[in-house]
C-alpha cells in the first residue's frame, strides 16, 4: 500500500516504485512477457504513467516513464539485498533527454532482508565502511 497521501511528486513516485507491495511496483516487471502484463510495451520498455492514478494529480508528460529492461544483469543481486532500475522519459534511451536511476533502500529489518541490514546496513553504521550496495550501484552507473 501507498505511504503517500497523493500522487503529485514524480521523484517520489519513482522512489516507492522500488518497494515490493507498493502502487506500480518495478521488481515486478524484472523480467517481462509483454502477453502477461497489461502495461503497454515498447520494444524492451515498458510504460509507466504515475499521471493517471486515482487520487493523484494530474503529472501530464512529466509523470509519463519508461522502465528500461535489465539487459546487462548488474541491477539486481539477491545476496546482496540489492534492486535498481533505470527509468526513461522516452522509450529508448539514446531519445531520452532524462533519465532516473531509482534504488530500492532497505526495508524495515525481517527474516526475508536479514542479508541486506547484516552485510550492508550493519557494515555501514558499525564499521564506517564501504557497503556492497554502493559499490553495485556505482558499477550499474557506469553500464549506461
Amino acid at each position: 500500500m501507498s505511504n503517500l497521501k497523493q500522487y503529485s511528486e514524480l521523484f517520489a513516485d519513482l522512489a516507492q516504485s522500488a518497494y515490493t507491495n507498493r502502487p506500480n511496483n518495478f521488481a515486478e516487471y524484472k523480467t517481462w512477457n509483454p502477453e502477461q502484463r497489461e502495461q503497454e510495451h515498447y520494444g524492451s520498455a515498458i510504460l509507466f504513467e504515475f499521471s493517471k492514478r486515482s487520487g493523484g494529480s494530474n503529472l501530464g508528460e512529466k509523470g509519463k516513464v519508461y522502465l528500461q529492461q535489465d539487459s546487462t544483469g548488474i541491477l539486481t543481486d539477491e545476496k546482496a539485498g540489492y534492486n535498481s532500475y533505470f527509468v526513461t522519459d522516452q522509450s529508448t534511451v539514446r531519445d531520452s533527454k532524462e533519465t532516473y536511476f531509482v534504488t530500492r533502500g532497505s526495508d524495515g529489518i525481517s527474516v526475508e532482508n536479514l542479508n541486506d541490514w547484516v552485510n550492508n546496513n550493519a557494515n555501514f553504521t558499525l564499521f564506517n565502511s564501504y557497503i556492497p550496495q554502493a559499490k553495485l550501484a556505482e558499477k550499474a552507473m557506469e553500464a549506461v
